[in-house]
């Protein structure tokens, strides 16, 4: 047949296969060979080798696939399956040892990935990530697009029993930009060490950091971003609050980065910016790609913007005052690690509240009770019998730092709960239903509690703080004698110190006629101290 189309003798290979990767590679270079067409084999018919020899070369594979009926058969589990009950021999394969790597890609372009991922990329059987993220990728083996760790462990999990006979399996698990850098890598680690660690899956997990779009616009832009603002607007909706903390963060650095979704977040900060005339907007489009533009654009051309595709902006104050800004933030923030951590204080009056009928802790209490906190930025408190939420809604505002759960049992408190949490915007509050100490089973340990109302079940709350490892800051506010009575025991019973009594009595000035006259409202009864706890154990 090869004759009759007039295909000489010397070429024509007559040879018995399958042959190794360098026999493949050294026929290519012998005859010149300039395309290569195979049909779709298995690992055992040679199909990876011949693969692997025209991608080094660089030359075209056409593969000619099966047809539908050659597909048909058993899965490698299923063969094995039937010898087992054929022969009675347990054949006990183990799955792949998969040597997993976690990679950020970079901005984009093949370009600006690291040559570690490069490397990696070369040797991968496996390579998972987003669709744009795989595209350009061929591994030895197979590719899919998936980024969620549950789908993500369950397809691996698949493959390391489908590949079994391969002992190793190279793994590529792709993130944009900079893997520490709002992307899903931590998740995707978390889960997968989990699974390695339980026996799940079986291998190693190792992790690339890649160049974030954030260092590519300040590099276009001639900038430092040391001493900017970063966010990520990125999926966010307009009722997330985003506006504000957007503006929040110009205002605090002077120069902005933002992350988006793409050309509407664009017109959405246009929208935003419409009336700032002191802002400067910088819009980077296609960083690392050829299409790549480098814009400053007014408000009224960012609500324009159409065309869709990867975008970062940068937003600064005016020019002499943002430099001056981030050089002196710089300067602060340097001070700011080298102190101690600062005591935040409280403010919000009593009529900012959405307040029902439900009690709530009147301000000057309320200030007193936070100030004795003495929480700073990075606390994590606890406001049990929240009420309304003044306490929590308070120490929420403080610092965006501090994690915050309102713990409240009550239908009608967590309904005025959860509006004043929507009118002050305290992403960093979360409200818990239920009652304490049950109600915090589950919850990160905290470094402050306020107890507000415990429903009589004090003591149990303070046994079950008291056993946490860490020391904790606790205030508790009492009107009636009967929880009075009970403060003087914590002393006798609980491991603490610094322990302080104090009554407030209030008087309110209310204009009548021509003179001012005193309210009186109800006397408060102030306690607070450290719990030890589990801390006081491991001094011993």
């Amino acid at each position: 047949m090869c004759r009759r189309e007039g295909i000489l003798p010397q070429q024509i290979l007559a040879l018995q296969g399958p042959f190794s990767e360098e026999f493949n590679d050294a026929l290519i270079h012998q005859y010149g060979i300039k395309c290569m067409v195979t049909k779709q084999g298995g690992i055992t018919g040679g199909f990876l080798e011949k693969k692997e020899a025209a991608l080094k070369n660089h030359i075209p594979l056409l593969v000619i696939r099966r047809e539908a009926a050659e597909e048909d058969g058993l899965s490698f589990d299923a063969v094995c399956e039937k010898i087992e009950t054929l022969t009675g021999v347990n054949l006990s394969l183990r799955p792949a040892e998969l040597m997993i790597t976690l990679a950020g890609i970079g901005p984009g372009d093949a370009d600006m990935m690291t040559v570690r991922l490069k490397e990696a990329l070369a040797e991968a059987d496996l390579v998972l990530g987003a669709k744009r993220l795989i595209e350009a990728v061929t591994p030895k083996l197979e590719k899919e697009a998936l980024y969620l760790p549950d789908k993500i462990l369950t397809w691996l999990k698949e493959k390391s029993r489908q590949y079994a006979v391969h002992e190793k399996l190279k793994v590529v698990i792709l993130f944009s930009g900079d893997i520490g850098f709002y992307s899903g890598w931590s998740k995707v680690r978390i889960c997968l060490q989990e699974a390695l660690q339980k026996g799940i899956l079986h291998g190693t997990l190792q992790s690339i950091p890649g160049i974030s779009s954030i260092q590519m616009m300040a590099a276009a832009c001639g900038v430092s971003w040391e001493n900017a603002g970063i966010y990520s607007i990125h999926g966010k909706t307009d009722t997330g609050g985003w506006q504000a903390e957007v503006l929040h963060r110009l205002h605090e650095n002077g120069r902005l980065f933002l992350l988006v979704s793409g050309a509407e977040d664009i017109r959405k900060l246009g929208v935003l910016f419409s009336n700032k005339e002191n802002c400067r907007i910088t819009v980077g489009y296609q960083l690392s790609y050829l299409q790549q533009k480098l814009m400053v654009l007014t408000p009224e051309a960012c609500q324009e913007t159409e065309q869709e595709g990867l975008y970062v902006v940068m937003i600064e104050k005016e020019e002499q005052k943002a430099n001056e800004e981030c050089a002196e933030q710089g300067k602060r923030r340097e001070q700011e690690a080298q102190e101690e951590p600062a005591t935040l204080s409280p403010g919000i009056p009593d009529e900012a509240f959405i307040r029902g009928k439900v009690p709530m802790t009147k301000g000057e209490v309320r200030q007193v009770s936070l100030c004795s906190l003495r929480l700073q930025k990075d606390s994590v408190l606890y406001d049990i019998g929240s009420g309304t939420g003044s306490i929590a809604v308070e120490a929420a505002h403080l610092s965006k730092g501090i994690k915050v759960y309102a713990i409240e049992k009550k239908e009608e408190a967590l309904a005025l709960l959860a509006q004043n949490k929507e009118k002050f915007q305290v992403a960093n509050m979360e409200i818990i239903r239920g009652t304490a100490p049950e109600a915090c089973n589950g919850l990160e340990e905290p470094t402050h509690v306020f107890i507000g109302g415990s429903g009589g079940h004090l003591m149990e709350i303070l046994e079950v703080l008291a056993a946490k490892k860490r020391r904790i800051r606790v205030v508790m506010n009492a009107i009636s004698l009967e929880t009075v009575a009970e403060f003087k025991q914590v002393k006798e019973r609980f491991p603490v110190c610094g322990f302080e009594l104090i009554q407030m009595q209030v008087s309110r000035y209310h204009e009548l006629g021509s003179y001012y006259m005193p309210k009186a409202e109800n006397p408060v009864m102030i306690c607070s101290f450290d719990l030890q706890g589990g801390e006081a154990d491991a001094e011993a």
